[in-house]
């Protein structure tokens, strides 16, 4: 790597990986991503060799995500650097196999893949190593995606049509577009450039015109959000503490629908963590929900930590809870590795002993996120619910929708990262899957972000952080779905098959000419 041309394009990558951080909260400069990844896109295709295009991708890779996901210090700083380290492999790959399209081995002609389809090409690569970051390893990561960046935004008209793989696809079109406007025959390739840009933009204008989903009715829901006192893995306070700050918020609130300032709820909603034992073994935790819903009058949707299914593991549970006990429930589907549970438990923990505070380990559920419960006139009411961590896998709150979930609610604590960036992050990548189903989304946290996100993606409120609170919104009724729940989602995988396509055409051409 001593090679004067890498010295001189390494500060670029570093410089372009700080640039597309500032595309995400707590910046949100969305503007400067395309830059960001035209000068990515120009660098490695700038380099000497697959190797070292893949040093400067992860050069890249290292500036962003020590950044973006600079708030996992606060919990651990080597589970923070070990993140961001596994994270920034992935660009490393993405430098490697941008360079392998736009670029041969010295001494073959300009290009593989022909002039006009790298811009395209490249950015199917770019859906193709998100897919894989989003699925591997141990049930992947897929938190800073280039379509997560884009929901206040004209592009956020595409979520519907063609979901955030789509709009990650966009996005790196137009940066692989303008970097590939400054070769060549420059004038008509600016004209190309901009042509892209133009259109792109006006597509998602476009998108902005596919309806919300059509209303059957409306729900009346409280929230309550209990605060917490602390962060990092306390955040939500000492034993029980949690749970009553949540009992005295419900309290509140119904004070304040017996004095007539807010209408009477349907049911209310608890977050994630609302309680943190389980009810049904511990009967303070137990008697704390009951005379919450006793005094509320109404069911509480409530989350918890519950033991089982077998012994020394457990589950994170949204109950259903009514005056005579349980109705449904729903156990969370996508957790967090070394989070909740540990890969390798057995080999890891006697090498690794601080794994142990991660406690029992934590086993996913199986059943799509929708609680067939009671309405409120007695006819049935199929709830969607996600939990936390799950709002950065689609899939998990589409099946929700596509399961005959009439409202969309999501239960979180994200205590332990209070004053960090991850919480507006969590909240911008919901505001994407509102956007994606058309559907509202009630986000109902223990000490923030709480608020209520519109078909449209945008935040129609929002509680104060850090503090209890409560309240009461309209949600509607529906059972419509976007194109992309319709068949939409299939566009991930064209993309990426398209990527891979053009990998393999590169590779197969190198080979060929290689051997002549």
């Amino acid at each position: 790597m001593h090679d004067p041309g890498f010295v001189l394009l390494l500060p670029f990558a570093l410089g372009a990986g700080l640039l597309a951080s500032l595309a995400y909260p707590p910046a949100g400069a969305w503007p400067v991503l395309f830059v960001a990844v035209a000068v990515l896109a120009r660098v490695v295709a700038l380099a000497a060799g697959t190797r070292q295009a893949a040093v400067l991708g992860l050069s890249y890779g290292l500036a962003f995500n020590l950044t973006t996901l600079s708030w996992q210090a606060m919990i651990q700083w080597s589970s923070y650097l070990a993140l961001v380290a596994v994270e920034s492999v992935y660009f490393a790959v993405l430098g490697a196999l941008l360079h392998a399209i736009a670029r041969p081995r010295p001494g073959l002609p300009a290009a593989i893949v022909p002039p006009a389809l790298v811009p395209p090409a490249s950015a199917a690569v770019w859906v193709l190593v998100e897919a894989v970051q989003a699925r591997f390893p141990f049930g992947g990561f897929g938190w800073t995606k280039l379509g997560y960046a884009m929901v206040d935004t004209p592009l956020a008209g595409l979520y519907p049509l063609v979901g955030s793989p789509g709009v990650t696809f966009v996005v790196a079109l137009v940066g692989h577009a303008a970097a590939w406007s400054l070769t060549g025959r420059r004038p008509a390739r600016l004209l190309v450039a901009a042509a892209v840009a133009v259109t792109v933009f006006a597509a998602g204008a476009a998108g902005t015109l596919v309806p919300a989903a059509a209303a059957s009715g409306t729900l009346t829901v409280g929230w309550v959000q209990g605060g917490a006192s602390g962060e990092g893995f306390y955040g939500i306070g000492g034993p029980g503490e949690t749970g009553r700050n949540h009992a005295a918020q419900t309290a509140r609130l119904v004070a304040r629908v017996e004095a007539g300032e807010l209408p009477r709820p349907d049911f209310i909603v608890w977050p994630e963590n609302g309680t943190d034992a389980d009810p049904l073994l511990d009967p303070t935790a137990n008697a704390v929900i009951a005379n919450a819903v006793a005094e509320a009058g109404v069911p509480i949707l409530v989350g918890t930590p519950t033991a089982g299914p077998g012994p020394g593991q457990r589950q994170t549970t949204a109950f259903w809870w009514t005056n005579a006990g349980v109705e449904d429930r729903y156990d969370k589907r996508n957790l967090v590795p070394f989070g909740e549970w540990i890969p390798f438990r057995e080999l890891l923990l006697p090498v690794l002993p601080i794994l142990a505070v991660v406690g029992d380990q934590a086993i996913p559920g199986t059943e799509p996120g929708v609680l067939h419960v009671a309405g409120p006139d007695g006819r049935p009411l199929a709830v969607g619910i996600a939990i936390c961590y799950e709002v950065a896998f689609p899939e998990t709150l589409h099946e929700a929708i596509t399961a005959g979930a009439e409202v969309m609610i999501v239960g979180s604590n994200n205590a332990m990262f209070q004053g960090s960036p991850q919480i507006d992050q969590q909240f911008a990548i919901t505001r994407v899957r509102a956007a994606e189903t058309r559907r509202q989304v009630l986000v109902v946290t223990t000490s923030g972000v709480t608020g209520l996100i519109d078909e449209h993606g945008r935040v129609a409120m929002r509680a104060p952080d850090r503090v209890g609170a409560s309240g009461v919104v309209t949600l509607n009724r529906s059972s419509d779905r976007t194109p992309l729940l319709q068949g939409g989602w299939a566009v991930e995988y064209v993309l990426a098959a398209g990527g891979l396509a053009a990998l393999a055409a590169a590779f197969a051409a190198r080979r060929r000419r290689g051997g002549q």
